[in-house]
């Protein structure tokens, strides 16, 4: 399990933005991103349309798809391709990892967010950056690394409270406006998927006690070391292994671990997607997590609780029927999920070039409203990111379709 939940008090992290050292770093953005991602080059469509909310100086929201680790990066080259650095979001663990990672980045304009709780402090810097207008926001919808190019979790709300309060500032100090830019990064892998995914299926093979299964065709490989690994924590949770359709196995197992850890933590169920159930627990565990006086046997079924949700969290993010219409992006993407759950590390895959679609401009309106039924600004960006998604794919499959970089 991957160390996501700090188990300390909680300290905002603003951004500490300097010219100099973001200057200095900038040179060596594409080098990190091909030693540490496998990213070897980007391009860029529709790129102009940034550049005209930018020259028309408003509060701009980026709000792009999150399906690799690598994706902070990739918009931050987009802005230098505006020549305007960006301001991004992001997890409060990465900031304690250490001290020099910290103040680093902090300096390239990077604040932090404690996905545990309603971070007051990390919403209205935000906000405070919109009004601004000095820099693009980034800001990902879906909190969480999906590892799926052709599927996107559910989106969280912060992106339209945010922009929605920062309109109303905007308005009433300038009549400035804020848009959000709805941008899909696609990333398409230029080599050999089966020489590269081997050694990685070999590994997981050889932890299932099997031979390594080179002699059966990728993608039926790919299925069969998936269906042990489930079978695996089917096991563990339920006591056999189950049976029938795969989607159906995953969701039922998915609720046979949620709901015990929902039902001690939560009285009344509120949300109907996976992971804003998942977040909802975690935000009542985590101050329980703080308090000095808790057990050590209290303490370690409450982290127990966690791997749990993480668990969760992971088998949420294998798509349904994801290889029914497989290519290489998703035989890749499957089995670096099957690397990063077994070990919570994927090691790079070269070369991967990433395809950034910058969406039209979709203003904010200046209001603060409550939609009990899903609010409309939310379900306008996700609607046009999947149209994002959706031409990008085609694009892809029909290679001669493909528009300009």
């Amino acid at each position: 399990m991957q160390n996501l939940i700090v188990p300390q008090p909680y300290e905002f992290v603003p951004p500490r933005f300097n010219p100099l050292i973001y200057g200095t770093l900038k040179p060596l953005l594409p080098l990190l991103l091909r030693k540490a991602y496998g990213v070897t080059s980007i391009s860029y469509s529709g790129q102009e349309k940034l550049r005209q909310s930018l020259q028309a100086g408003h509060g701009i929201l980026l709000a792009p798809n999150h399906s690799r680790p690598a994706d902070p990066f990739v918009i931050a080259e987009l802005g230098n391709a505006c020549r305007r650095p960006v301001n991004i979001m992001s997890t409060w663990h990465i900031f304690m990892e250490n001290r020099l990672q910290r103040y680093m980045l902090q300096r390239v304009g990077i604040f932090s967010v404690h996905r545990e709780s309603v971070d007051r402090k990390a919403l209205r810097c935000a906000e405070d950056i919109l009004v601004a207008a000095r820099h693009p926001l980034v800001m990902f919808p879906e909190a969480i690394v999906s590892r799926t190019n052709d599927h996107m979790n559910a989106f969280l709300r912060g992106s339209a409270l945010v922009s929605r309060r920062a309109a109303l500032r905007r308005r009433a100090v300038n009549d400035g406006q804020v848009v959000i830019h709805p941008i899909f990064i696609r990333y398409t892998f230029g080599g050999d998927v089966e020489a590269r995914t081997s050694p990685v299926l070999a590994e997981v093979e050889t932890r299932l006690g099997w031979q390594p299964q080179k002699h059966v065709p990728l993608r039926e490989r790919i299925l069969k070391s998936g269906q042990a690994l489930l079978a695996s924590k089917e096991i563990e949770y339920l006591g056999s292994a189950g049976s029938g359709p795969l989607s159906e196995r995953v969701r039922q197992l998915k609720e046979v671990v949620l709901q015990p850890v929902e039902r001690k933590w939560i009285s009344k169920i509120r949300h109907p997607d996976t992971m804003a159930r998942v977040k909802a627990v975690r935000m009542r565990i985590f101050p329980r997590l703080l308090e000095n006086s808790l057990a050590q046997a209290e303490r370690d079924e409450l982290w127990r609780d966690i791997a749990d949700l993480y668990f969760v969290q992971q088998l949420h993010c294998y798509p349904e029927n994801y290889l029914a219409t497989p290519d290489n992006e998703r035989l890749l993407e499957i089995v670096e999920h099957y690397e990063e759950d077994l070990t919570d590390k994927v090691r790079p895959h070269f070369p991967l070039h990433a395809e950034v679609h910058v969406g039209d401009a979709l203003p904010v309106p200046a209001e603060r409203k409550i939609y009990p039924h899903g609010d409309p600004l939310m379900a306008s960006l996700r609607a046009r990111m999947e149209g994002l998604m959706a031409a990008s794919r085609k694009a892809r499959v029909a290679p001669e379709e493909k528009p300009n970089a």
